[in-house]
């Protein structure tokens, strides 16, 4: 049948074989060529979704409260600086408790295009890459705790951080019970003891300390000699360990709350404030604006959580350290 097909058609003959192969080779060559050059011309830019811009910042908010509070003050400080616009995610825990200014979005929700992934280089000490950026960027993997990132901003910072009036009015409320019988004025200190989580053996080997009796009791005394009217409003997760190491007094007030929420609200409202560990009393030392005293002995010297900290970065200069 095939010696009665035209010749033009008769591929099997190998001249003619071998000039289709080459020609449509070359064509192909050709095509890729072409569009090499124009993806590569200077002034080539991959366009832009519609409705996205290139100055948002967004952040992926992990661990609990205390850290989200440090991440959405970073973020928030990181785009003032950079003059971006934050995105904080709606799984935020913050939401729910206070009053924020910023819009919800992050990378799922269409707001960052072609964005840069960034992530900090250590959890407790100041990252001044984030002053560079420059166009859509998600943070993930980091924990941004160093005041240095928003301190500038403050104030803005605390407008963001007012709490729901529910919470707000419940705080103020038990308190004024509480110092309904105490002299008009009388200053308010605050005292967060963590325990907790702290002691489990992962946290142990890693660093993590819990402060002791005796440096509570130097605080108190501190702050006994600066304040002649004061009451103690003392705040923990472990609330056999406070009763039986902190003497029963007429200035101190054992806050029987369950609630985390309802306890930050009670701190963040003191006049003072003396904090034990972690980032939940960081930032009801921080909201609270007075005198802070700090422990000296977290974290452990030499462990990998002290690789990651830099107290500089993270205590405010102004802060008391007493170990």
């Amino acid at each position: 049948m095939a010696e009665n097909m035209p010749n033009y058609l008769q591929f099997n003959n190998y001249l003619g074989f071998r000039y289709f192969a080459l020609t449509s080779f070359m064509a192909f060559t050709l095509c890729i060529l072409l569009e090499l050059q124009f993806l590569m011309k200077p002034e080539y830019k991959m366009p832009t979704p519609v409705g996205i811009s290139h100055n948002h910042i967004s952040a992926f908010f992990q661990g609990r409260m205390g850290n989200h509070l440090f991440l959405y003050a970073s973020l928030i400080g990181i785009a003032n600086s950079t003059n971006m616009e934050p995105f904080v995610p709606p799984d935020c825990s913050l939401w729910d408790i206070l009053e924020l200014k910023a819009k919800k979005g992050g990378r799922s929700y269409h707001h960052l295009g072609r964005y840069i992934y960034f992530k900090e280089n250590l959890s407790n000490t100041y990252d001044a890459r984030t002053q560079e950026f420059d166009t859509d960027t998600y943070i993930d993997e980091s924990y941004l705790q160093s005041w240095r990132y928003f301190n500038h901003i403050r104030n803005t910072i605390k407008e963001h951080y007012t709490f729901k009036p529910e919470i707000k009015n419940a705080a103020e409320k038990y308190i004024q019970n509480v110092v309904r019988n105490d002299p008009k004025g009388v200053t308010k200190i605050g005292i967060h003891i963590r325990r907790g989580d702290f002691l489990q053996d992962y946290f142990k080997d890693y660093g993590y300390v819990v402060a002791t009796a005796d440096y509570i009791h130097k605080a108190m005394k501190y702050m006994r000699e600066q304040f002649q009217s004061h009451r103690f409003f003392i705040c923990t997760d472990d609330h056999s360990w406070a009763r039986l190491n902190i003497p029963e007094s007429l200035d101190v007030t054992f806050v029987s709350s369950t609630s985390a929420i309802d306890d930050f609200a009670l701190l963040a409202s003191m006049d003072h404030m003396i904090m034990t560990q972690g980032s939940f009393g960081w930032w009801a030392a921080y909201l609270a604006g007075g005198t802070t005293v700090y422990f000296t002995g977290y974290p452990r010297p030499g462990s990998e959580l002290d690789k990651q900290f830099n107290k500089r970065d993270y205590y405010l200069s102004e802060w008391i350290g007493m170990a």
